[in-house]
Formats: C-alpha cells, structure tokens, sequence
C-alpha cells in the first residue's frame, strides 16, 4: 500500500516548525523566510546531520525507502533543490553554500496559496494563477478588434456572476 506525496509547501513548514533539523528554522517572526544548511557533501566536515532535511523528503516524497534503497545524500539534496525550484511558492533570497562557516540558504514563501493548503503565514505577494483571476473581455466594439483584458483578483470561495447585458 502506497501513500500519497504530500505537498511540499505544507509539509515543509511543518518541518521547520518541529525542530528536528538542525539549522533549519525561520529566520523572521512572520515566518516568510527560512533557512536550510546547504553543506557540499565533499567537506570534510560534513556528516549524516547535514543532509536530514534532504532525507526526510526523500522518504516523504517516495524517493527513498530507508533499508531497501542505497542513501545517496547528494540525490536527496538535488531533488530537494530541485522540487522547491519548480514551485512558485519559494525563491532564494541568499545564497551563503560558499560560506567556508556556515553554508546556507535562505528561502521565502512568496505565495498566499502556501496558507491555502495548509501551511502558516505566508507573504501576501499576489501570485496569478487561473485560480485566482477572472478574465473579463469587453468588445469595444462589435467590428473592432480590440479586446480589454481585466485582471480581477478574487478571494477564495468568491465567484464571478454575470450582471452584464445579453
């Protein structure tokens, strides 16, 4: 029996939110930023501690199957990357993983649909997407050409009613 990938969003809030990690936490009171060690597994002073996070979504996300599959920290930190890279919900704010101390980056949520699914207090940068505009073309005229597009935001659970004529 197989269970369902969660979304990441939530799923690493929650995380940072527990603690288990060390170096992983918020870095600001609104918990729109937060920061992740980001340690070369070439260091000499890199340990099993360093690539936690990276596990923990490689087993969440299905990637990893802890006594049947061989542990590959450097995979679980490129799909890591990767799977936050392809979210609009996150954004590298700074870069230090050429820090010789202490390598890190720092992200922020940058997406009001983060708290929509489940997660904290997001940064209310208006993000759009199809699920949160309304199109609404009005013809100038019936033989021009010229079409204007609006731009609506809607709250969520708000639905478009036409009041216009036939």
């Amino acid at each position: 029996m197989s269970s369902q990938k969660p979304l990441l969003c939530p799923w690493l809030i929650e995380q940072i939110d527990s603690g288990n990690y060390a170096g992983v936490h918020w870095v600001d009171p609104e918990k729109t930023r937060f920061r992740i060690p980001w340690k070369h597994g070439g260091r000499q002073d890199f340990s099993a501690e360093d690539s936690k996070i990276f596990e923990a979504w490689a087993i969440a996300s299905g990637r990893y199957r802890p006594g049947r599959d061989q542990p590959d920290p450097s995979v679980w930190k490129r799909n890591f990357r990767s799977a936050l890279n392809r979210k609009a919900h996150f954004r590298v704010v700074k870069d230090h993983t050429n820090s010789l101390d202490d390598p890190h980056k720092i992200y922020e949520i940058c997406s009001s649909d983060c708290e929509s699914m489940g997660g904290g207090p997001c940064n209310r940068e208006l993000v759009w997407s199809a699920r949160n505009i309304i199109i609404i073309i009005i013809i100038i005229d019936k033989t021009a050409s010229l079409l204007l597009l609006l731009f609506c935001p809607l709250s969520p659970g708000d639905r478009y009613q036409s009041g216009g004529r036939e």
